[in-house]
C-alpha cells in the first residue's frame, strides 16, 4: 500500500492541479487512536471544535501533514482514500467522528479510509498554495475518490451549506458526477427522524433557505475567489438547483430506506408513516403519480390497524383528498374532505387543528370548482378560529388570509383581496423569509391580483422575481415553477406582447404536458391560453394591416407589421380605439370632438405606413 501510494503522488505531482495534492486518507479506526494518543481521550476534547484541535494538537505535533507523519511510522492507517468529508472546521470535532462512524458502521466498509483535510492535508503551508491550485484539487480530488460524504447539522439549518468551500465541493460532487451522502451526528439524528416523518415540508423550509451566494469563508479573499468561479462556471441559481436536487434526492432515498426497514420490522404503523412521508414529499415536488400509490396503502393500513376515526387516519383521508384536488380530480377530493371533515369536528372538535385545516382544504376545493357561495363561509370561519388559536403570524394563519384573498380575486373583488394579500407577504416574508415557499406564494397572487387590474408596471417585477426564486428554489419542471412560467407569460399576453408571451406558453405548455399530463386541468389551460394568443395576434394582424393599406400573406412581413405598429399604438379587442403615442385615446369608429387629435393620429399613420414600406422593401431585398 505504501508503494502504491506513494507512486500516486509522484503520478499527480506532475500535474499543475495536483501539483503537491495526496489522495491519501486515513481508516476510520484512526480517529480513536487519533483522539487516545493525541488528544488525551474524548473527555479532553469536549466542546472543541475542529480548528481547535487543528491549533491546539495537529499543529504543535507535525511539520507535514499527519498522514505524512503517519507513513514516516509505516503506519497501517494510512491508504489510499474513498471517500471525500465535507464539513464546516466550527462543527466540534467529536460530532463529526462519530457522525462518520455512525454512517459506516452497517456499511460494506466499516473501517473505509476517508479523505479528511485535516489530516490529509498539511496544515502549515495552507496558505502558499493559490486559489486555482486549491479549486483544481478540490474538482480533481472528488472526481479521483468518486464519493462525498457531507456531514450536515443542525440539520434543519445546516453550517456546510453555509460555508462557500463545502458548496464548491457539491458543486464539484455534482459536477464529476460523484457519488454523495449526508451523515449526521447521532446525538441529531432522532430529531430529525421525528421531524421528517411527522413534517416532511420541513424539510423544503430548510432548503428555502440555502442561497450559494450568500455562503461565507473564513478569509473574504477566499469567498471572493469561489464566488467568482463559481459566477464563471455555472452560476449562483444553478449551482442552487444542483444542490437542491442532490439534496432532495438524498432525502428521498432516506425516506425508502425508512420504508424498508420498517416493513421489515414488521411496524405496520410506522410503515405507513413513512410511506404518507414520503408521499408528502413526492407532492412537494409535483410527483403526483408517484405519491398516489403511497397515500393509497397508508390510508388502508391506517384504516385497518387504527380505525376509521384515528387522527392519523382522518390525516391520511386528508392527505389523499389533497392529492386529488392537485391533480385535478375534483370529484374524488370532495367525498373524501367531507368525510374527513365531519370525523374530525365529532372526534377532536372544531377548534383542533387537523379539523381547521380539513375545512381549509374543503374550502380550496370549492374554489377550485367555482363554488364560491360555499367557499367564503369555510374561509371566513376558518380565518377567524386560526386567528383565535394560533394568532395573527402563525403560517397557517397566514396561508388562510392568502386564501381568502385569492377566492375575492377571482370573483372581481379586488378592493377586498388587495388589502389582504399585501398584509400576507408583508408578514411572509418577516416571519418566514423571502424563498419560503409560501412567500413565493403571496408574491405570486398579488402580481396576479396587479395583473388583473391592469397593474403591469406593478405586476413585471413580482412575476419575475416570483419566477427566478421559485426556478432556484424547486427547478425547472416543478409545478410551481411552471405556474409563474405561465403568470408571467399571461401578463406579457394581456399587454399585447405577443413576441414575449408566445415562447413562455410554448415551454410551459410542453413542460405540463410531460409532468402533468396532457388532461390534467392546468394543462389545458395552457392549452387555451396559447390558442388564445394565436387567435388574438391574426386579428391584430388583420386590423393593423387594413389601418395602413398593406396586405401580404408572407409569415415574416405580417410579423414585421405587428411589431412594427406595437411601437406606435395598440388597438383594443373592439378595434375601434387606438392608444397613440403613450395615452392619447382616438375612437377610430366614431367622429370624436377633438379633430387636432385624430389629425395627429392620422399623421402618425402615414408615418408608419412610411416606415413599414421601407421596412418590408429592405426585408425583401435581403431576402432575395
Amino acid at each position: 500500500m505504501l508503494g502504491t501510494d506513494l507512486q500516486l503522488r509522484q503520478k499527480t505531482s506532475a500535474s499543475d492541479h495536483l501539483d503537491g495534492f495526496s489522495l491519501l486518507g486515513v481508516r476510520l479506526s484512526y480517529f480513536d487512536s487519533f483522539i487516545d494518543e493525541w488528544c488525551g481521550g474524548r473527555e479532553k476534547l469536549a466542546g472543541w471544535t475542529t480548528t481547535d484541535v487543528c491549533e491546539k494538537v495537529v499543529k504543535p505535533r507535525t511539520k507535514k501533514s499527519v498522514c505524512d507523519h503517519l507513513l514516516e511510522k509505516d503506519s497501517s492507517a494510512v491508504g489510499r482514500a474513498t471517500w471525500f468529508i465535507s464539513h464546516a472546521w466550527q462543527y466540534e470535532f467529536l460530532d463529526v467522528v462519530d457522525a462518520l462512524k455512525h454512517h459506516f458502521h452497517e456499511s460494506s466498509t466499516p473501517d473505509v479510509i476517508v479523505w479528511f483535510d485535516l489530516f490529509s492535508n498539511s496544515q502549515h503551508d495552507i496558505g502558499a498554495k493559490p486559489f486555482t491550485w486549491w479549486t483544481g484539487i478540490f474538482t480533481n480530488a472528488i472526481s479521483e475518490l468518486g464519493s462525498v460524504l457531507m456531514i450536515l447539522h443542525p440539520w434543519n439549518n445546516p453550517v456546510t451549506l453555509g460555508r462557500a468551500w463545502c458548496v464548491f465541493e457539491l458543486y464539484a460532487c455534482t459536477n464529476t458526477k460523484s457519488h454523495f451522502a449526508i451523515a449526521l451526528p447521532p446525538r441529531h439524528t432522532p430529531a430529525f427522524r421525528t421531524s421528517l416523518r411527522d413534517n416532511p415540508g420541513a424539510f423544503y423550509n430548510m432548503l428555502s433557505t440555502i442561497k450559494s451566494a450568500n455562503s461565507v469563508a473564513f478569509k473574504d479573499s477566499d469567498r471572493l475567489a469561489i464566488h467568482a468561479a463559481i459566477r464563471e462556471k455555472v452560476g449562483f441559481s444553478a449551482l442552487d438547483r444542483m444542490v437542491l436536487s442532490v439534496l432532495s434526492n438524498w432525502m428521498v432515498s432516506t425516506l425508502h430506506s425508512h420504508i424498508l426497514l420498517t416493513e421489515k420490522a414488521g411496524n405496520e404503523v410506522e410503515h405507513a408513516t413513512w410511506l404518507s412521508s414520503l408521499a408528502g414529499l413526492f407532492m412537494d415536488q409535483g410527483k403526483y403519480d408517484e405519491a398516489e400509490p403511497l397515500c393509497v396503502d397508508s390510508l388502508e393500513i391506517f384504516r385497518r390497524v387504527l380505525g376509521k376515526d384515528h387522527p392519523d387516519t382522518l390525516s391520511s383521508i386528508d392527505n389523499l383528498a389533497g392529492l386529488y384536488m392537485d391533480q385535478g380530480k375534483y370529484g374524488k377530493a370532495e367525498p373524501l374532505y367531507v368525510d374527513c371533515r365531519e370525523r374530525s369536528r365529532r372526534m377532536l372538535g372544531e377548534d383542533h387543528p387537523d379539523t381547521l385545516m380539513t375545512i381549509n382544504n374543503l374550502a380550496g376545493l370549492y374554489k377550485n370548482q367555482g363554488k364560491y357561495g360555499k367557499a367564503e363561509p369555510l374561509y371566513m370561519d376558518f380565518l377567524e378560529r386560526k386567528r383565535r388559536v394560533l394568532g395573527e403570524d402563525h403560517p397557517d394563519t397566514l396561508m388562510t388570509i392568502n386564501n381568502l384573498a385569492m377566492l375575492y380575486k377571482i370573483q372581481g373583488k379586488y378592493e377586498k383581496a388587495e388589502p389582504l394579500y399585501v398584509d400576507c407577504l408583508e408578514k411572509s416574508r418577516r416571519v418566514l423569509g423571502e424563498d419560503h415557499p409560501d412567500t413565493l406564494s403571496s408574491i405570486n397572487n398579488l402580481r396576479a391580483l396587479y395583473d388583473s387590474q391592469g397593474k403591469y408596471q406593478k405586476a413585471e417585477p413580482l412575476y419575475v422575481d416570483c419566477l427566478e426564486r421559485t426556478r432556484r428554489a424547486f427547478g425547472e419542471d416543478h409545478p410551481g415553477t411552471l405556474s409563474s412560467i405561465h403568470n408571467l407569460a399571461v401578463l406579457y399576453d394581456h399587454q399585447g406582447k405577443y413576441e414575449k408571451a408566445e415562447p413562455l406558453y410554448v415551454d410551459c405548455l410542453e413542460r405540463k404536458k410531460r409532468v402533468l399530463g396532457e388532461d390534467h386541468p392546468s394543462t389545458q389551460i395552457s392549452r387555451e391560453h396559447l390558442a388564445s394568443l394565436r387567435r388574438q395576434r391574426e386579428r391584430k394582424i388583420e386590423r393593423y394591416a387594413q389601418v395602413v393599406g398593406i396586405q401580404d400573406s408572407e409569415p415574416r412581413i405580417r410579423n414585421l407589421l405587428l411589431t412594427q405598429f406595437q411601437t406606435k399604438s395598440e388597438f383594443d379587442e373592439t378595434g375601434r380605439t387606438a392608444i397613440v403615442n403613450g395615452g392619447r385615446l382616438v375612437d377610430l369608429g366614431a367622429t370624436t370632438p377633438n379633430r387636432n387629435v385624430k389629425r395627429d393620429f392620422e399623421k402618425d399613420l402615414v408615418k408608419l405606413k412610411s416606415v413599414l414600406e421601407g421596412a418590408i422593401s429592405n426585408q425583401k431585398v435581403a431576402s432575395v
